[in-house]
C-alpha cells in the first residue's frame, strides 16, 4: 500500500510538470507576468523613465550675473528670496546659491535690504528670505535697514528674525539707528511729553529684545548726568566730571562737567533704563553697574 502510494505521488509531480511545460510553449516566448492575464491579451508597454522636474528655472549657480541692470538683479533677489524661504535645499543646491550670492555681496546685500520694507514688500515670505540672503551676503552696512526693520516690522516672524540677525551679527549700525531713533523721540525730555509717542514705544521694545550692553551703560550715564543736574530732583553738585563709558554709542555731552550742563539738556534716564533691562534699582547707582557689567553684549537669540 505505501509502495503504490509513493507511486501515485510521484505520477502526480510528473504530470504537473509536464502541464507547465506545456503552458511556457504555448505562451510563445512571452515575457513571464506575475498575475492572470486574460488569453492572447496584449502586454502593456513599460513607460520610458522621465526626468524629474526642474525644481528651479535655472541652475542656482547662475543667479546674479553681474551683467544684469538694476532691475534684473532686483528680481533676481527676489527669485532667490522665495526659494531661501520656501524650498529645502540640498547641501549642494545651498552652496550653489551662496556662491552666486556672494559673487557681488555688497550689490545683493543691497537688493535683499531693499526686500525688507513691507510696505512694498507684502509677502512675508520674501521678507524672511531676504533676511537669510542677508546672513550669507551680510557686509556691515546693512545696519539702517535692519534697525527699521526691527523698528517697524508688522509680522512677528519676520521682526523675530531681524532682531536675531542683529545680535548674531552684532550689527552696530542697527543699534545706532535703534538709539538715534530714542533719543529723537524723547527729545523733549523725559519730564514732557514725547514728541513721538508711537516711536519712542517702538524703539524701546526693539533695543529691549536685542539687550544692547552698550545701551545699559549708555543710559546709566544719561541717568548719571539727570541726576546731577537735578533734572530728576536731585542736588546739583556743581564741579563733578562724569565719566563716560567707553561705547559707539553718542555720549559726548558737553564735557561732562556738571557745572557746565544746561538745563535745557535733557537726555533719556531712569525710566528708559527701567524700560529696555525689565530691571528697577532705582537710583542705586553701583546695583545698575553690578547688574550690567553681568550682562553678555546681546541678550541670547530667540529661534
Amino acid at each position: 500500500m505505501r509502495a503504490l502510494k509513493a507511486r501515485s505521488r510521484h505520477i502526480a509531480w510528473v504530470l504537473l510538470a509536464f502541464c507547465c511545460a506545456a503552458a511556457l510553449a504555448q505562451d510563445d516566448g512571452d515575457d513571464m507576468l506575475i498575475g492572470p492575464r486574460a488569453e492572447g491579451a496584449p502586454i502593456a508597454p513599460v513607460a520610458p523613465a522621465k526626468d524629474p522636474p526642474k525644481k528651479h528655472a535655472k541652475a542656482l549657480l547662475d543667479y546674479f550675473p553681474l551683467k544684469l541692470n538694476e532691475a534684473q538683479f532686483q528680481a533676481e533677489a527676489i527669485e532667490a528670496a522665495k526659494i531661501l524661504s520656501g524650498e529645502k535645499l540640498t547641501k549642494e543646491e545651498r552652496e550653489d546659491l551662496d556662491l552666486a550670492i556672494t559673487r557681488d555681496a555688497e550689490r545683493t546685500a543691497k537688493a535683499f535690504c531693499a526686500l525688507l520694507d513691507w510696505h512694498r514688500t507684502t509677502d512675508v515670505k520674501i521678507r524672511l528670505g531676504a533676511i537669510e540672503g542677508l546672513r550669507v551676503a551680510y557686509t556691515g552696512t546693512a545696519g539702517n535697514w535692519l534697525g527699521a526693520s526691527a523698528l517697524s516690522e508688522p509680522d512677528a516672524g519676520v521682526r523675530r528674525a531681524v532682531i536675531n540677525i542683529i545680535k548674531d551679527r552684532g550689527d552696530r549700525g542697527a543699534v545706532k539707528y535703534l538709539f538715534a531713533t530714542l533719543l529723537k523721540s524723547v527729545e523733549n525730555g523725559e519730564a514732557a511729553p514725547t514728541t513721538d509717542q508711537s516711536l519712542n514705544s517702538a524703539a524701546l521694545a526693539a533695543l529691549r529684545d536685542i539687550g544692547d550692553k552698550q545701551t545699559f551703560q549708555t543710559l546709566l550715564f544719561y541717568e548719571r548726568i539727570a541726576m546731577n543736574t537735578g533734572i530728576t530732583g536731585a542736588v546739583a553738585i556743581d564741579g563733578i566730571k562724569i565719566q563716560a563709558p567707553t561705547v559707539d554709542l553718542p555720549v559726548d555731552t558737553p564735557t561732562h562737567e556738571v557745572g557746565f550742563m544746561q538745563y535745557a539738556q535733557t537726555f533719556p534716564g531712569l525710566r528708559t533704563l527701567k524700560a529696555v533691562t525689565g530691571m528697577d534699582f532705582g537710583h542705586d547707582m553701583k546695583k545698575w553697574e553690578e547688574w550690567i557689567d553681568k550682562q553678555p553684549d546681546y541678550r541670547p537669540v530667540v529661534k
